[in-house]
């Protein structure tokens, strides 16, 4: 007769005893099975003893099958395991091939199975012939059903040719049917890593030297290629700690048998850790291990820091935008840090936000954006603002998985959003401003020519603009102008009242063009006091104007002697005698003159057009 307790995942290094009625141990389990079997007998009493370290470890107890006391059957569990349907070979060593499968149930597909027995051999598997191939010494424990699990087969011989197969038992010891049968076949001879390891499966930071080694093989027996083989150790993602790994054995120059190396020292931080190895022969073909898990180190807590994250718009605080208008979208950031690169506790960071009467509105949890702890990951949460407008307020709270509480500017009251009610910009709507912000629309650069630009600025709150907003942005061809825009404009309606911005306020500056051109354009920019956008025509469109075009230049023709510093030639003569008088004419643009020009004042003249322009009395 058997006890089944189910749901119970050993954490190393806590340790579950099951204990006869005496104290005496009849099992004991320090592994990560979810599914516990002990046998009993009719009558007898069973204890079970947890060893706990007593940290962040939650364990629960629930006897799901059994035999009563009174010999009455508890219920029976007449379904095997169902068959593995999918396993498959997939990455291939010189002497190891890698398995992939699907986990099986306890009762079919439910539940979970209580090992695995998996075989290979060079020749086919089938049911006549499983209990002549060789058993895999190494099975993972098996997980839930439906569950991913892999096992890497060790040991082969270079360049073989090999069939593998598995069966599945549960805790009364009935086997599935045995697995499809998949194919692998090891790599070509050269280099491998086996036997990946660290002596020490806990220990203190910066304190405790650990020691990890691994075998070196090669079929050709080749020497590692200069700076290898290495080990790289991981805390999280990031790798904190590794290099190049001394022999075991100097003196040892046979590699086809596998030389040991190894790697000592402390690490720097607490935390779980992970490792794996790499190396190259000298004819560089590479060999690498799997990435080894367990590792842990305590050390000193030293408590998390949150920081304003720096990005823009959160320089100084954590919040974007700090003015809003009501129902907008409002985005919280910070950036926490853990020196010991301890993960943040679960239900944390998060944000408490207050309404403008310092009322709680909620503390909500925020969502990983990017980062790691030990540098600096941030977190972020958008929420859309509330319809009462005011200053609102925030403050963030973090722990890490140790409990320790962070500290820093953002775990303090800061003050944001405010929320109001955005400004509109419109056109003044007087003459030459009807339907735009601009009057003249057309006229002539670097002349006198002065474009005076206008806007109205409404505030439904009666809040006044942002310091410097109003203002123009001009565009030419699509580019700002540098240098020139954006320009802030200048207050022409009369009253500081709240009233007066709410009825409307206008606003102008002028402008003169050093340059023509009819590709210009512009549009206006406000928000209010608080940092509020303004809606509008004048800030949401792009208005196509003015035009601005370049004078024509007229200069002395040169084309002889006698037009070299004037216009006409010859410079005198006798009364009936002929003058000739000549201009050239030029245009930035390459727009021809107006009828009737060019022309000579107080001159009765002729004239033909040509390249220089010709009259003659």
């Amino acid at each position: 007769m058997q006890v089944h307790f189910e749901n119970i995942n050993i954490v190393s290094p806590d340790k579950l005893f099951v204990l006869d009625n005496n104290n005496n141990e009849k099992a004991s389990y320090s592994d990560s099975r979810s599914n516990i079997v002990s046998p009993v007998v009719d009558g007898e009493v069973i204890k079970l003893k947890l060893v706990t370290d007593n940290k962040d470890t939650a364990y629960g107890f629930k006897v799901d099958r059994y035999m009563a006391v009174d010999g009455t059957p508890g219920d029976q569990d007449t379904t095997p395991p169902a068959g593995i349907t999918n396993i498959f070979a997939s990455e291939a060593t010189p002497t190891s091939v890698k398995l992939i499968w699907t986990a099986p149930g306890d009762d079919g597909n439910i539940g979970t199975a209580m090992f695995y027995d998996i075989r290979y051999s060079t020749s086919t598997i089938n049911d006549l012939n499983w209990a002549k191939a060789a058993q895999f010494q190494g099975e993972p424990v098996p997980k839930n059903a439906g569950t991913a699990q892999t096992v890497i087969v060790s040991g082969l011989s270079w360049g073989s040719f090999y069939y593998f197969g598995i069966k599945s038992y549960d805790d009364r010891g009935a086997a599935s049917i045995l697995s499809n049968i998949t194919i692998g076949t090891t790599s070509p001879a050269g280099c491998s890593l086996s036997n990946g390891k660290v002596d020490l499966n806990t220990g203190t930071a910066n304190t405790t030297v650990f020691t990890y080694s691994v075998l070196y093989n090669d079929s050709n027996n080749q020497a590692p290629k200069i700076g290898y083989p290495k080990i790289h150790i991981l805390l999280g993602e990031k790798e904190v700690k590794g290099g190049l790994m001394s022999p075991v054995d100097g003196m040892d120059t046979i590699y086809t048998d596998g030389k040991a190396y190894q790697y000592k020292g402390s690490l720097p931080y607490s935390g779980q850790y992970s490792f794996w190895f790499e190396a190259f022969n000298k004819d560089n073909k590479p060999a690498r291990t799997v990435v080894y898990q367990g590792l842990t180190v305590s050390g000193v807590n030293v408590a998390p820091n949150l920081l304003w994250t720096g990005e823009v718009g959160y320089e100084n605080d954590g919040i974007n935008p700090n003015g809003v208008d009501s129902g907008k979208e409002c985005v919280y950031k910070v950036k926490y840090t853990d020196a010991n690169n301890d993960p943040v506790a679960t239900g944390y960071p998060k944000v408490s936000i207050y309404n403008p009467s310092g009322q709680l509105i909620g503390s909500v949890v925020m969502k990983y954006e990017s980062g790691s702890w030990s540098t600096g990951a941030i977190y972020r949460l958008a929420t859309l603002t509330s319809s009462t407008a005011g200053r609102y307020s925030y403050k963030f709270e973090a722990k890490d998985v140790v409990g320790a509480t962070a500290m820093g500017s953002p775990v303090a009251t800061n003050y944001g959003p405010t929320v109001s009610g955005a400004p509109v910009l419109n056109w003044i709507g007087g003459t030459g401003y009807e339907k735009d912000g601009i009057n003249p629309e057309v006229g002539i650069a670097a002349r006198d020519t002065v474009f005076i630009y206008q806007v109205k600025y409404t505030d439904p709150d009666g809040d006044k603009p942002y310091p410097g907003y109003p203002q123009l942005h001009i565009y030419k061809g699509g580019v700002e102008l540098a240098g020139e825009s954006p320009k802030s404009m200048i207050k022409v309606t009369a009253d500081e009242t709240d009233a007066v911005y709410k009825s409307g306020v206008i606003y102008k500056v002028e402008y003169k063009f050093p340059i023509g051109g009819s590709d210009y354009t512009y549009n206006f920019e406000a928000t209010d006091r608080w940092g509020v956008p303004a809606t509008g025509e004048p800030a949401s469109r792009l208005m196509d104007a003015p035009d601005v075009n370049n004078p024509p230049f007229l200069e002395w023709s040169k084309m002889n002697d006698g037009y070299m510093l004037d216009g006409v030639d010859p410079d005198s003569g006798q009364v009936g005698a002929s003058f000739t008088f000549t201009v050239k004419y030029s245009h930035y643009d390459n727009d021809a003159p107006a009828p009737g020009y060019p022309k000579g004042g107080n001159i009765c003249w002729r004239c033909s057009v040509w390249q220089l322009y010709h009259g003659s009395r």
